[in-house]
């Protein structure tokens, strides 16, 4: 802060800054602004010999009188009038930093967030949450970063992000979540391979080559694993880091792709595709959302927490279970 270093670098100009009792600092402010010890004990309420002795205690930090007595006033030295500008500013800008974290005005607060989205949040809720920040909270700067479980933990530890949005499947007590959908899966097919009322079998369903959809290039996903249970597998032709891009390669018929419901029907409305119901049981992931407890308490941190929850819950209705790469 600008001011605080101002403050500082004048303290340290005269003496030793470290061992400045900063308590003294509101003695000196009621001071300059009464330029009487009595009226000044009375705003702090300490009583004037308090006061008084503080005022000596500030003498002998600086080294200067500060505030000499001419009958009824006490007329400030040319260094406590240098000093108390910063001392002011200082003071205001803390109490008016304190007010901020009890009274969040989201209108008018100018702060940054980072958020972390694993792949599925970030194409899923992103968007139309950036939206409603902006539209309540112009001035907040958000930076959304791609994180994928498990790395988000460390990144909420060191604070390096304020939240993380997306599937977990365990956690530590530090962590405070709440549920924000449950998903389950959904399989999606060119309207070139697959008719508008048909219904997929095993057969057919394996018959076919398949697209996954994996930032991490991983082969393998809830599908798979679902496959390897029953003793059987699919063939995965195509492994692309991101959905929308997956999307494009199932309209382009390069194979069947499956990933969650909602995320689905998006695909569905935009590029035509044609929805179908796995021909075999598949679990499903919990989207959370999941902060450090140390942040549990600030206002602008419930307000954020909100407004994501409450975009979320607008886009989707809310649920609950979770596991690994989607689709």
């Amino acid at each position: 802060m600008t001011i605080g270093l101002g403050l500082i670098s004048f303290i340290d100009m005269k003496n030793d800054f470290s061992r400045l009792d900063l308590n003294l600092l509101r003695v000196f402010d009621a001071l300059m602004r009464h330029r009487g010890v009595t009226q000044a004990a009375q705003e702090l309420r300490l009583t004037q010999s308090s006061a008084s002795n503080a005022l000596q205690r500030l003498r002998a930090q600086f080294g200067d009188r500060l505030l000499e007595r001419q009958g009824n006033a006490m007329i400030p030295t040319r260094t406590a009038e240098e000093l108390w500008p910063f001392v002011a500013d200082a003071l205001g800008s803390i109490a008016s930093g304190i007010a901020a974290t009890r009274d969040f005005d989201p209108a008018t607060a100018a702060l940054r967030f980072r958020i972390g989205m694993d792949d599925y949040a970030l194409a899923l809720i992103g968007p139309d949450f950036c939206t409603a920040v902006a539209s309540l909270a112009p001035n907040i700067r958000m930076d959304i970063l791609p994180v994928r479980h498990p790395a988000e933990a460390e990144e909420l530890r060191i604070g390096a992000l304020d939240f993380f949005l997306g599937a977990v499947w365990n956690g530590a007590a530090e962590f405070e979540y709440q549920p924000v959908l449950s998903e389950s899966f959904v399989g999606l097919a060119a309207p070139s391979l697959l008719r508008d009322d048909a219904e997929m079998d095993l057969q057919s369903f394996l018959a076919r080559p398949h697209i996954l959809m994996s930032a991490r290039g991983r082969v393998q996903g809830n599908v798979d694993a679902a496959l390897a249970a029953i003793g059987t597998a699919r063939e995965v032709r195509v492994c692309l880091p991101e959905f929308d891009a997956a999307a494009r390669a199932t309209l382009a018929g390069h194979g069947f792709f499956s990933c969650g419901r909602r995320l689905a029907q998006r695909f569905v409305d935009t590029y035509g595709l044609r929805p179908f119901e796995l021909p075999l049981p598949v679990p499903g992931f919990e989207v959370q959302l999941r902060w450090h407890r140390r942040n549990s308490l600030a206002a602008s941190h419930i307000w954020m927490r909100g407004v994501l929850l409450e975009t979320s819950s607008r886009l989707f209705p809310p649920c609950g279970n979770a596991p690994d790469e989607k689709g």
